[in-house]
């Protein structure tokens, strides 16, 4: 039997979800074009950047604390920290 899917907005435009996912596509999409220049991924710019706010007004951080504070595991964190190194 086939069911029929109920949409509750008549467009996706109409969606918020939809909305934010575009608006979040061409963030995303900028952010890349002007890292790639710097030879940078996003993770790795959050990364740095973190750090160097614990730098500046805390203490420099552990692998765990910018773990904690960007929300990227820790053993990623690791990862990009390795790659930032070898850059």
């Amino acid at each position: 039997m086939k069911q029929e899917i109920v949409f509750n907005f008549s467009s996706p435009e109409s969606s918020h979800g939809f909305l934010l996912y575009k608006v979040y596509a061409t963030w995303e999409g900028g952010i890349k074009n002007v890292l790639k220049k710097h030879n940078l991924t996003h993770p790795q710019f959050v990364i740095l950047t973190t750090t160097a706010w614990f730098v500046t007004f805390e203490e420099a951080p552990t692998q765990k604390a910018l773990s904690e504070k960007t929300g990227i595991d820790v053993m990623t964190t690791s990862v990009i920290i390795q790659s930032l190194i070898k850059k």
